[in-house]
């Protein structure tokens, strides 16, 4: 088994193109070994207990690949690999400060350490309460997008791991609840009519789930989160990296927060009403928080009222596909965090 997954970690050589590191960082970074592909490093989640991942990681952790880094450093963190810190030590000495591989590298760190991280504290046990209405506060668990670490981990997984998941349901599923860190502590993928290579995918992602910032983490208190895996959305996202320049962190502004005005939509997909939703008679109004990047892409989601499982999803599933022109702060275009809703309405 150990050979095995040697073989494929190390096999997997990079078929994606290369994120340009900060000037004067590619010298620091690992040019003799092999560069693994994001898949590869993803998959190590699987095999922590293999001698062989350590080095892997270590020798991930250095990569000039922008994007591996990121993972690896996720890896680290979700696994709770501690013999790891001094590697990520050395890796955010090499960081640029601004850049989203210094955060994930930092809330590696920070966790490791058993807080969790800036970014996300405040959000602990006796944080503030769930907004009224709020999946949570039904019962039901919120559901939400699996926000992609990179915008071409999702191709780069379905290749490594040969899943195939049908186009009309481009979806996995997990139901997952947290650590006091923001790891995940248990997570099931629903495997109904997925292939074992599907349900692999998923039991991947769902070990590297973080509980987004700002959330109070309740024990016993789970979330449902979707792994999208839609063409159209996931093109809109990997249209985001750009040749020759290394992706930024750039902290999303919640809107009504500034004087940035909210993006305008410029493309609209209409929920599908679910027949089982019709035949009970559900109806209202979801509403949800999404993420709208520079390019006016919708990145991050979450259901924060719900109406019922079935309506929840089928608004997530066409709100992802929405569109906008981006938000605008003194003529630049700036990431977004706003408010949406989806109305669902039968006739008398």
């Amino acid at each position: 088994m150990a050979a095995v997954l040697r073989s494929l970690l190390v096999g997997l050589l990079a078929a994606l193109p290369l994120a340009v590191a900060a000037p004067g960082l590619a010298q620091s970074r690992a040019a003799s070994e092999p560069h693994l592909t994001q898949a590869a490093v993803a998959l190590m989640v699987e095999s922590t207990r293999e001698p062989e991942t350590e080095r892997l990681l270590g020798i991930a952790l250095t990569s000039v690949n922008t994007h591996v880094r990121r993972i690896a450093a996720r890896v680290v963190r979700t696994s709770r690999l501690s013999a790891l810190r001094p590697a990520l030590i050395r890796g955010l000495a090499d960081e640029s400060p601004d850049s989203i591989t210094y955060e994930e590298i930092a809330s590696a760190i920070e966790s490791l350490d058993g807080a969790r991280p800036v970014a996300e504290r405040g959000s602990v046990a006796g944080g503030e309460p769930e907004p009224p209405g709020a999946p949570a506060a039904t019962g039901l668990p919120r559901l939400r997008l699996w926000p992609w670490v990179t915008p071409t981990l999702a191709r780069d997984l379905l290749r490594a791991t040969e899943c195939r998941l049908p186009d009309g349901a481009p979806f996995i599923a997990a139901l997952v609840d947290y650590r006091p860190t923001g790891t995940v502590n248990r997570g099931v993928v629903n495997g109904e009519g997925l292939s074992d290579a599907c349900k692999r995918a998923g039991r991947v992602l769902a070990a590297l789930t973080l509980a987004p910032p700002g959330r109070a983490i309740r024990a016993g208190v789970q979330e449902m989160v979707v792994m999208a895996f839609d063409s159209d959305h996931l093109a809109c996202l990997e249209g985001r990296t750009k040749p020759g320049k290394a992706p930024r962190r750039v902290t999303p502004i919640r809107i009504g927060d500034s004087a940035v005005q909210a993006p305008q939509k410029i493309r609209n997909v209409n929920p599908v009403y679910p027949q089982v939703a019709v035949d009970q008679r559900v109806q209202g109004l979801v509403t949800l928080e999404a993420t709208v990047t520079t390019e006016g892409c919708v990145q991050n989601l979450e259901v924060t009222r719900s109406v019922s499982p079935h309506l929840d999803f089928a608004a997530l599933r066409a709100v992802m596909r929405w569109r906008y022109a981006p938000a605008l702060l003194n003529g630049e275009p700036v990431p977004v965090i706003m408010t949406v809703t989806a109305n669902f309405s039968l006739q008398p």
